[in-house]
């Protein structure tokens, strides 16, 4: 992903942007689908800000 790099510090699936990380904790994988679950955060509106999320992806 440009401009991003692998952060170490966090485990295996975790990338680093200017101002914002994303974290994958684990994937789960049925069939076709594939929901990854982690962590994400930020700034907005110049305040530091996270959340946890679940994503599910289609083939």
């Amino acid at each position: 992903m440009r401009g991003w790099r692998r952060s170490n510090d966090a485990g295996p699936y975790s990338w680093r942007n200017e101002g914002f990380s994303l974290e994958i904790d684990d994937l789960v994988v049925s069939g076709d689908r594939v929901c990854a679950i982690g962590r994400a955060g930020g700034t907005l509106d110049g305040r530091r800000a996270s959340y946890g999320f679940v994503h599910a992806l289609d083939r």
